[in-house]
């Protein structure tokens, strides 16, 4: 996710700075069908976006005649209106003085398209293929064809097209790693801050997948391997039966077992490609983890500002506390020290999923309505960037529902039952989740973008 935004209003009300600050950074979780109480898997997402255009829209299916070219636009963009395409949805024309949306290239055209659900990110199509996203750093990172670089996608195209072309989980996960490794995958942040993005996934058979992507290795010769499949790496692992993952804007896929393709997908060179980037000596068992990532505890993850060492592992902590109490994880800024998923100790229902994106950290050391900054109402919101960030030592505590949270939203997919999406809008700790099923979609419905609306009272909520 990403988002340039002006912090006038909060951090020059509070600390007199008025400069641009790039604030990124969303929550995914992801849970297997066999630790829900109704036996559906559930993906999500906290889109953490001051700025975003989070209007849900409906994309009819579609056939298309030979020959048809799929455009790709560019999807980093994300402030109204985030796509200017009557074409695609009828909710895509014009505003705010934009009359047209940035093409970079197009792809060919399948002969027919599913329909679907997408707010800033799609959310789930006709066939219960429903995702979750959390941009991550990676060493290895692509340039947008619109910055004078020749990748063609970004995450957000990636999600639309596969949801477009598929039913299940695989599909999906097979869809955007090829696509990106043949046309090139560019980061929705610069540099290797944003430059891997992850993708929670689940479809209507049950499963449950952890997508990773990064930018791509670039040939080294005429004679290069894996020609025409360098724009991107890819892996993804399945989310064990009976497990709850959590990715909070860090690659949480360890260990890759190339010889289990039950459970795990790649890229077809990716132990060759990893070798040849310096990124891997080819000993012992690959690990995406540890090779494609920096160390947040020295590395900026917002650049300009000093590292914030917990600022993954505590929402994943918070997360696990509440699913998994009998794990006994800790609070701890080491990221390795967190497994890729963990058993949950008893079966929950999309309500605990809800509440583990409302959490403060009540009742911990962390608890975010104590101390100073939670001033003398005990607000557990804080203000992020300014000078302060930048002269005064120290971090404190992000949890998975924030000020600048745009929307959270949770889809739940399974054998058993309707498939269908859990909307809040505005930050989820002051928002409720309202249900949108999926035989319902076929008929036009919208969400006001205006004042007076529902998700206004939202924001003027949090405000209290």
């Amino acid at each position: 996710m990403r988002s340039v935004i002006c912090l006038v209003h909060v951090t020059a009300f509070l600390f007199g700075v008025s400069e641009s600050f790039d604030v990124d950074g969303c929550t995914s979780i992801v849970v297997s069908a066999g630790a829900t109480t109704d036996g559906t898997a559930i993906a999500s997402h906290s889109n953490d976006c001051a700025d975003c255009d989070w209007r849900v829209a409906y994309v009819p299916a579609k056939d298309h005649a030979p020959g048809s070219k799929r455009l790709i636009h560019d999807a980093v963009w994300s402030q109204f209106p985030r796509l200017v395409d009557p074409s695609r949805s009828a909710q895509y024309t014009a505003g705010a003085g934009i009359d047209a949306s940035k093409v970079l290239g197009s792809i060919p055209q399948v002969p027919h398209t599913y329909a679907l659900w997408e707010a800033s990110y799609g959310l789930m199509n006709e066939h219960g293929l429903g995702m979750g996203e959390s941009t991550c750093p990676a060493f290895l990172y692509g340039k947008s064809v619109a910055d004078g670089g020749s990748d063609l996608f970004s995450i957000g195209s990636l999600m639309a097209i596969a949801m477009e072309r598929c039913k299940t989980a695989r599909c999906a996960i097979q869809t955007m790693g090829d696509l990106g490794s043949q046309y090139g995958f560019y980061g929705e942040d610069p540099g290797i801050a944003g430059g891997g993005e992850a993708v929670t996934i689940v479809d209507k058979t049950g499963e449950a997948w952890v997508f990773h992507i990064s930018g791509g290795v670039p040939n080294a010769g005429r004679n290069s391997s894996w020609m025409g499949q360098r724009g991107a790496l890819w892996v993804a692992q399945r989310v064990p039966d009976g497990h709850v993952a959590v990715i909070a804007n860090s690659n949480i896929i360890r260990q890759v077992d190339v010889n289990d393709a039950e459970n795990f997908m790649f890229h077809p060179g990716l132990l060759e490609l990893v070798q040849e980037a310096g990124l891997w000596d080819g000993n012992g068992i690959f690990d995406w983890q540890l090779a494609l990532q920096p160390d947040l505890g020295t590395f900026s993850y917002f650049p300009g500002l000093a590292p914030i060492p917990m600022y993954s592992t505590l929402r994943m902590w918070g997360v696990y506390r509440q699913s998994s109490p009998s794990a006994n994880l800790k609070a701890t800024p080491v990221l390795g020290n967190f497994p890729f998923s963990v058993p949950v100790d008893g079966k929950v229902s999309v309500l605990d999923v809800m509440n583990w994106f409302r959490t403060h950290y009540e009742d911990t050391e962390f608890d975010m309505r104590l101390g100073s900054m939670a001033g003398p109402w005990g607000t557990p919101n804080r203000a992020e960037g300014g000078h302060g960030a930048m002269q005064v030592p120290g971090q404190f505590a992000r949890s998975t529902s924030i000020p600048r949270t745009a929307y959270t939203q949770l889809v739940q997919s399974g054998p058993s039952t309707e498939p269908l999406v859990w909307f809040a809008a505005d930050a989820s700790a002051s928002s409720v989740f309202v249900p949108f099923f999926l035989q319902l979609a076929g008929r036009r419905w919208r969400w006001p973008l205006r004042p007076g609306s529902l998700r206004h009272r939202f924001d003027e909520i949090l405000q209290l």
